[in-house]
């Protein structure tokens, strides 16, 4: 954009400043200082004065939610819809109107503002669904060109290009857009709306526009800026000003001239423009902490080179000494602290609601012109921090951006989510506590139930071996007693027969070592203890059970024969447990015998080697063997066949073969009977039973 003066009227037209009296109310008594008042305008007659056009443009955050709304409802549409022009159809046409709507860019159409002003003007008509849209962006001139193709060029150009397919409104941002639109407007296109956006309000007063011509106005908030930074650095006594050497910077610098000539107590300036980059770095460099810097724009410095204004703000940050100042918003974000600022963008949303409604009304032919949005107070949070500003010292109302969003409020979900997966995961750890409580009680009560069992299991077994223990004991006393008379008498004798005396003496001591021996098996069995695992030669246990039971099982009529193999590496057991195992299975056998004549009864107890680490000890019957359904529940708590049965003797014997790491098993025998086998682990090197391979 080329700021030049220019001093022409169009005399059969209103005087701008009839449209836009900020201090005064209008001829309809209403006061436009913003446009949110010029928004809630109504049903004003069509005689040259704003009417109303749409409610005011929404806040950012939520023209970002309607835009991508609108964008993810649309996409579909659009993809097939692009043109080969520099323009885009936005919406779902419910008819077959299309609007086509030329923006004239009166400046560089890249620069961050005007992108911005586009931005702002082709999101309003994104939200507009009911028409197709089509967007025709033309450049008039670069920024800095010298020279300018004639009128009579440019509109015979635009005229041949949009031969077949004229705009429905045009859009002029930047002044030479709208001062090539007002030099023509009664020869090119006079019936065609014209809005304006981006032209410096001090452009516009004292000028007459055509009656097709409505806009929005521009103007910063210089003194505002100054004052922001007056308060957030009390000792400042001086203020500095960057500025380029472009006619465009030269505006600008102009304007910032004006805005201080009109403060009640100024101060010191100190203008840093009529030199080369490196040389207006330098002297920002050197400039004390207690001066303000206002960053105007820097578009060309004095060697002609030229920049981008935002690109090199960072440039001049790193090196000052004290916070930057501005008052456009594009630098915010790139090294100034902030200033009091008019966005761009809402004045190009401002200027795109006006242009929709100028569609939507097409005969409706009167003037609107806009005051510029309100400056607003904004700073950037990251360079409070970098000087050590407290954000506390803000007016009331400033907008901070950047500032880092809390912890919480940043996560909240992520945060709530994961509070709620710790709480429920702490119930459920109470939970599984408080059940493993449970569980170990259980435990705990049905493992003495299982004791009291097993205990009462070995004395119904004791009751069954009375018989059989009174005569094994009954033997070796009756054997002392005759012996014992028998010595009486030889030493009675004369002379004393004393060598035979202490032969018989010997064998009371073997007789008396044998009950002894008698009564230790008996305790041991009787003795409930935990197992206790050693080395054992289960041949050695199988012998001793077998002898405890001859009494019971010569008296049921069965013949007992031992089949046990040689050579047998030891167990690991406990030897009261494993003889309770064979007794408790000797006596099912012999009850299982019953039934079958008394030559037939046989009972075969043997030993084997059933794997490397294993050995196998089977009881096998000649009874009438297991039914399908005992087979099944053989082992099971409380089953037996028996009339007077507990049901615990075979779940007892079961879990004792467990406890020793084996495997308890039933099967019947081809020729007839049942077989009670169950494998038991040899002995380690430290005594306990080999872990299985």
């Amino acid at each position: 954009m080329i700021e030049r003066q220019l001093k022409f009227s169009v005399g059969e037209n209103s005087t701008f400043p009839e449209f836009h009296m900020l201090p005064s109310p209008n001829a309809h008594g209403l006061r436009l200082t913003t446009p949110r008042d010029f928004w809630r305008a109504v049903n004003i007659p069509s005689s040259g004065n704003p009417r109303v056009c749409r409610s005011p443009p929404r806040q950012r955050r939520t023209r970002v939610i309607r835009s991508a709304r609108a964008l993810i409802i649309v996409l579909p549409i659009a993809v097939g819809t692009v043109t080969c022009f520099d323009s885009y159809a936005v919406g779902a046409p419910s008819d077959s109107t299309q609007w086509r709507i030329l923006i004239m860019q009166g400046g560089d159409p890249y620069l961050p503002s005007a992108v911005a002003q586009d931005h702002g003007i082709r999101e309003v008509f994104a939200r507009e669904p009911r028409h197709a849209v089509e967007f025709v962006t033309e450049p008039m001139h670069t920024l800095e060109s010298g020279t300018h193709p004639s009128d009579r060029l440019v509109t015979q150009y635009l005229g041949e290009k949009f031969k077949d397919r004229r705009p429905d409104i045009v859009i002029a941002l930047r002044q030479p857009a709208l001062d090539f639109l007002e030099r023509t407007a009664g020869s090119f296109w006079s019936d065609i709306p014209v809005v304006f956006c981006g032209v410096p309000d001090d452009a516009l007063f004292g000028r007459t526009l055509s009656s097709r011509t409505s806009g929005v106005m521009m103007s910063f908030d210089i003194s505002g800026t100054i004052d922001l930074a007056q308060r957030l650095n009390p000792r400042a006594d001086r203020i500095a000003i960057i500025s380029g050497t472009s006619a465009y910077d030269r505006a600008w610098k102009r304007r910032v001239e004006g805005a201080l000539s009109s403060r009640a107590r100024p101060m010191p300036v100190t203008w840093i423009s009529d030199a080369p980059l490196d040389g207006m770095l330098k002297r920002v460099a050197a400039l004390p902490p207690n001066t303000v810097i206002l960053y105007s724009s820097v578009f060309r410095d004095s060697s002609g080179t030229t920049f981008v204004p935002r690109d090199v703000i960072h440039l001049f940050a790193d090196r000052a000494r004290s916070p930057i100042y501005s008052f456009f918003d594009t630098y915010l974000g790139m090294g100034i602290i902030g200033g009091s600022i008019s966005r761009w963008e809402e004045q190009g949303t401002l200027a795109g609601e006006l242009a929709l409604h100028k569609l939507q009304t097409p005969t409706e032919r009167a003037q609107v012109i806009i005051p510029s949005p309100p400056a607003l107070l904004t700073v950037d949070w990251r360079q409070l921090k970098r000087w050590d500003i407290d954000a506390e010292t803000l007016p009331a109302g400033t907008r901070v951006l950047f500032r880092p969003e809390p912890l919480l409020a940043r996560y909240r979900l992520e945060i709530s989510i994961v509070m709620l997966l710790v709480i429920a995961q702490t119930v459920l750890i109470a939970a599984l506590f408080l059940q493993r409580r449970r569980a170990r009680r259980a435990e705990k009560a049905a493992a003495e139930q299982r004791s009291a069992l097993d205990q009462a299991s070995r004395l119904a077994v004791l009751g069954e071996l009375t018989a059989g223990i009174a005569h094994e004991i009954n033997q070796p006393l009756g054997a002392i007693m005759s012996n014992a008379d028998a010595a009486q008498m030889m030493l009675e004798q004369q002379p004393p027969q004393t060598s035979e005396a202490a032969a018989v003496i010997v064998s009371i001591q073997r007789a008396s070592a044998r009950a002894s021996d008698v009564v230790q098996k008996v305790r041991s069995l009787a003795r409930g203890k935990p197992l206790e695992l050693r080395p054992l030669h289960l041949n050695d246990v199988v012998r001793e059970a077998t002898e405890l039971m001859m009494s019971n099982t010569t008296n049921a009529g069965v013949t007992s024969e031992l089949r046990l193999a040689n050579d047998l590496p030891r167990v690991a057991g406990d030897k009261s447990a494993l003889q309770q195992i064979l007794i408790n299975v000797i006596f099912n056998a012999i009850d299982a015998m019953k039934g079958v004549p008394r030559p037939s009864r046989r009972l075969i107890i043997s030993t084997s080697l059933a794997a490397p680490d294993e050995i196998a000890l089977s009881v096998s019957d000649s009874g009438h063997g297991l039914t399908d359904e005992a087979q099944r529940h053989l082992f099971d708590s409380f089953f037996t066949t028996k009339p007077a049965g507990m049901g615990l003797g075979l779940t007892i014997v079961r879990s004792i073969v467990e406890a020793h790491g084996g495997r308890l098993s039933a099967f019947n025998n081809e020729d007839s009977g049942v077989t009670i086998r169950a494998t038991l682990r040899i002995a380690g090197c430290d005594g306990t039973f080999v872990q299985r391979r």
